[in-house]
């Protein structure tokens, strides 16, 4: 998979079709985390405060920090004065305030890393998820995924299964969080035909998918570091 380099936000103007997606990794010094903490809105605040563990209180911290850069970048304001909405399904966008901007981004995470996706085109969703071999997978995308999935999954060797089944499951959440749907409905009803959908793979170990109404689109990783 190619990085582009480290991300900047000329790259939106200079390539309006694909979407951006940023590699973020979530473990940072404290004084990253800090500084971050200080732009958290109350909600975020108190939300980070509910954590039990202080490792997933800094990565929730981290994640939510970084958005928050990104798309005060994107802005052009403090990332402490980006004010978020919630769409008509509870979709996380922009506010009113920025409406200067046509933007339309995602973020996912999972364990120390997540992926932030940028599209000035089209309804976007993200998902990222660590391959696991402890789970039944089996069993879980007979529940959550499509038929077609389900049985497919069946036929693949025990060993490859982890890996197979996470890629299912990421290009179905993606699509899900792109609609905007409440994510168990949006599970049941996904649909890929209806998408456009990149699986990525971000790291070792790591799965991704990347998901958009628009067709014929790229997606363009880059990293990104914390000012």
């Amino acid at each position: 998979m190619q990085v582009f380099g480290e991300w900047r936000e000329a790259a939106l103007e200079q390539d309006t079709a694909a979407v951006h997606v940023l590699r973020v990794r979530l473990d940072m010094p404290q004084s990253a985390l800090a500084a971050m903490r200080a732009t958290l809105s109350d909600e975020e605040a108190h939300r980070a405060g509910q954590f039990r563990f202080d490792a997933d209180r800094d990565r929730y911290v981290a994640a939510r920090g970084a958005l928050r850069q990104i798309l005060g970048c994107c802005a052009q304001v403090h990332p402490a004065d980006v004010r978020l909405a919630l769409g008509e399904h509870g979709k996380p966008e922009l506010g009113a305030e920025h409406s200067r901007i046509d933007l339309h981004f995602n973020l996912a995470h999972s364990a120390d890393r997540a992926l932030v996706a940028l599209s000035t085109a089209s309804e976007v969703g993200v998902d990222l998820e660590r391959v696991r071999d402890d789970l039944d997978h089996q069993a879980i995308a007979e529940r959550f995924l499509e038929p077609a999935h389900a049985l497919a999954l069946r036929k693949v060797p025990q060993a490859e299964r982890p890996e197979c089944f996470t890629l299912a499951w990421t290009r179905t959440e993606a699509c899900a969080k792109a609609s905007g749907l409440g994510l168990g409905l949006a599970l049941a009803q996904a649909d890929e035909r209806d998408w456009e959908v990149v699986t990525l793979r971000p790291w070792d170990g790591y799965v991704g998918a990347v998901a958009s109404r628009e067709r014929g689109w790229s997606a363009r990783v880059w990293d990104w570091s914390p000012e």
